[in-house]
């Protein structure tokens, strides 16, 4: 009888292609950078590379440092950062379903993230959703909830 660690672990595809597309690591979990997920949404295969980058806290600063405030956001923002951005397996799903989902559906995904009806998600807004994308997500796989 195999133990925990020997058992496969059932992916979803989108979670294969995240994993597939994600050049970046930071503190054991991979992200995505926005050109990888450009690539991912266009792209059959990822572009071929050695391994992945393991980045450090002070890239990770770095990021922060150049990643432009909400108000001067663009239609060119992903294709601007390339490289200089990283995105959560959670934001990759979220940012996917904008995309494919129609308008209807977005403003009623957005009427539930906006809370105080601002026309604005915060961030405790998205936060207060993400936590319930990551419950689903582990309690999908069995996973135990921390508080």
């Amino acid at each position: 009888m195999k133990d925990d660690t020997e058992k496969a672990v059932k992916l979803t595809a989108r979670e294969r292609r995240f994993i597939k597309f994600s050049s970046v690591e930071f503190d054991g979990q991979l992200y995505m950078t926005p050109q990888d997920f450009l690539e991912s949404v266009v792209e059959q295969e990822p572009r071929p590379r050695l391994k992945r980058k393991t980045l450090t806290e002070n890239d990770i600063q770095q990021i922060k440092d150049i990643t432009p405030p909400l108000k001067k956001g663009s239609s060119q923002m992903f294709r601007n950062l390339r490289d200089k951005g990283i995105i959560s397996y959670t934001e990759y799903l979220f940012l996917l379903s904008i995309l494919t989902k129609p308008k209807s559906g977005f403003k009623i995904a957005f009427n539930m993230f906006d809370t105080d009806g601002n026309q604005r998600v915060d961030k405790t807004e998205f936060l207060v959703m993400e936590k319930i994308f990551i419950g689903a997500w582990k309690d999908k796989r069995g996973i135990a909830l921390e508080d």
